[in-house]
């Protein structure tokens, strides 16, 4: 991605869109596009995750899990995940239809 786009998923992620919240988070998160930002991707991944986006609730966990951009927290780990585990099987997302894979 470069910096148009990123700055083109900057605007969506502004305007409420959860899925572009989730994308700027990812990039953030990686550094794509982005100057690498823990708290930035955590900024974004709770909004994301807030809007019921059930890839931000488990990377939201994961972050809280490994004190990147947060504390370290398992507890508040834990309340995160589960939103997302808790999902129906045809509700999580494709690269996860297979429950067993996670």
């Amino acid at each position: 991605m470069n910096e148009k786009e990123a700055i083109q998923e900057a605007v969506k992620a502004a305007r409420g869109n959860a899925s572009a919240q989730h994308n700027l988070a990812f990039m953030y998160n990686n550094g794509t596009g982005v100057t690498k930002d823990y708290k930035q991707a955590f900024k974004w991944y709770t909004k994301s995750a807030e809007q019921g986006n059930a890839t931000a609730q488990y990377n939201l966990g994961t972050m809280y899990n490994k004190g990147l951009g947060v504390t370290k927290d398992y507890e508040q780990s834990d309340k995160e995940k589960p939103h997302y585990f808790g999902k129906k099987k045809d509700k999580l997302p494709k690269q996860h239809k297979n429950k067993e894979q996670l």
